[in-house]
């Protein structure tokens, strides 16, 4: 592993051990961003410059040989994380195209942001452990059961519509990737630490078996049929 890659190791080598005939798609937290004062100032923390120059690394050390696709949420670090991976994979000669903003992997989940403000502001990182719990009012944030689903729903919407062989990166949130992570996966964040920068689960599409992964954790999730897949049977 290259001594330069500092967040994001875990994520190459989870990318590069993958079959290079899968179809996958990873939903990657952005890269490392400014503090937030306030969950309703959320939108204005940029990347660092560490982070900038962390995600271009990150680009220049995904397996050569096929292309990447990005999307990212509609915050602007994380569309500026995956900017920068994409001109850190064209760098070393590969081919990389980001495709915009996905907006449901931003906080769909949201119901009332001042509802949620207030309580961060009185309970801090618990917040999500009670949210992950089923402590917090739906009409603060929507269940975590649902929210999660959203999220799956959501990738599993990218995969359904990526080029077979592809690789396919989301730059997301932390909530979003502890969503996925302990809903579908079992990791709890006080076991297995908070959501890392330019890191994340993994959908993987590999001999006719679809299976969610995250560093060693695996699971087996419901089969769906490509795109392209369909064109040709309707």
């Amino acid at each position: 592993m290259p001594d330069n890659l500092v967040w994001g190791r875990a994520l190459v080598a989870a990318m590069h051990a993958l079959p290079p005939e899968c179809t996958a798609v990873a939903l990657v937290r952005h890269a490392e961003r400014e503090p937030i004062p306030s969950f309703q100032e959320n939108d204005v923390a940029a990347l660092t410059p560490r982070g900038e120059a962390d995600a271009y690394q990150l680009g220049r050390h995904l397996p050569a040989g096929r292309p990447i696709r990005l999307f990212h949420s509609p915050i602007g670090r994380c569309q500026m994380t995956a900017v920068r991976i994409a001109e850190g994979f064209r760098s070393v000669g590969g081919s990389a195209e980001v495709l915009g903003c996905a907006p449901l992997f931003g906080g769909p989940y949201v119901v009332d942001a001042e509802e949620i403000s207030h309580l961060l502001a009185g309970m801090g990182d618990h917040f999500v452990r009670a949210w992950f719990d089923g402590e917090i009012p739906s009409t603060a944030i929507l269940p975590p059961q649902d929210a999660a689903r959203q999220q799956w729903h959501a990738m599993r919407g990218v995969a359904r519509e990526a080029p077979a062989g592809s690789l396919t990166l989301v730059c997301t949130h932390d909530w979003n990737i502890m969503l996925v992570r302990e809903t579908y996966l079992g990791v709890r964040h006080e076991e297995q630490g908070w959501a890392e920068f330019l890191d994340g689960p993994v959908l993987v599409l590999h001999n006719g078996e679809c299976r969610l992964t995250w560093r060693d954790r695996t699971t087996a999730m419901p089969l769906f049929a490509p795109a392209s897949d369909r064109a040709h049977t309707a």
